[in-house]
């Protein structure tokens, strides 16, 4: 091997490698410690949201699982972006962090909703800058399916819905040669028992 080969080896072997320094992910901790405490009402609610009887958010305790396994998916990629932190992120942190205390003393949970959203990216922004907000966009914006952002459109259009939903369901079973019979806004009869379309359905 000669001597210029050898430099060369020594110095990709040298060369640093992609990946976030450990003062950045102290940074990050701090930070999902500190967005942990500030909404920590709402995430302490929002299990029984998840869980509740009738609720139309079953799906939720799922959704941060699939945010985190898309992030995982796009690791390779996101560790080798620069970290840039742009300062001026600090405004609408502040910004933030003082309609979330109104927030927060109201139980406005659609707002808090919105909230937890964008202090995630203003936060995202302030410590690692714009490329890693753009890579962490998609994931971050996935968390909105676990919160109750659509419950006023949810209540103003529930029973609206249900009754396409049943309308759909007797006309699927009608093509299907099952003889259904409707019985009422939400229930299709059939031979041996009685579908009921209930709202978590629609």
């Amino acid at each position: 091997m000669s001597t210029i080969e050898l430099t060369s080896a020594e110095q990709i072997a040298d060369s640093p490698k992609p990946g976030i320094p450990p003062i950045v992910w102290g940074v990050i901790a701090f930070a999902f410690a500190g967005l942990a405490a500030t909404f920590w009402t709402f995430f302490r609610w929002l299990p029984s949201n998840w869980f509740g009887d009738d609720t139309y958010y079953a799906h939720g305790a799922v959704i941060p699982i699939c945010a985190g396994l898309i992030v995982w998916d796009r690791w390779e990629n996101l560790r080798k972006l620069p970290i840039k932190g742009v300062t001026w992120a600090l405004l609408p942190v502040a910004a933030i962090l003082y309609v979330t205390w109104f927030a927060h003393r109201t139980d406005m949970r659609t707002v808090q909703s919105v909230l937890v959203i964008l202090l995630l990216m203003a936060g995202t922004l302030f410590v690692a800058g714009w490329q890693w907000l753009k890579g962490l966009a998609v994931p971050i914006g996935y968390l909105a399916f676990g919160f109750p952002l659509m419950d006023r459109f949810v209540d103003t259009h529930t029973q609206t819905i249900q009754q396409w939903s049943t309308e759909f369901s007797f006309l699927l079973l009608k093509a299907a040669g099952q003889n259904p019979m409707r019985l009422d806004n939400s229930a299709v009869a059939m031979d041996r028992f009685i579908m009921d379309v209930g709202v978590p359905c629609s």
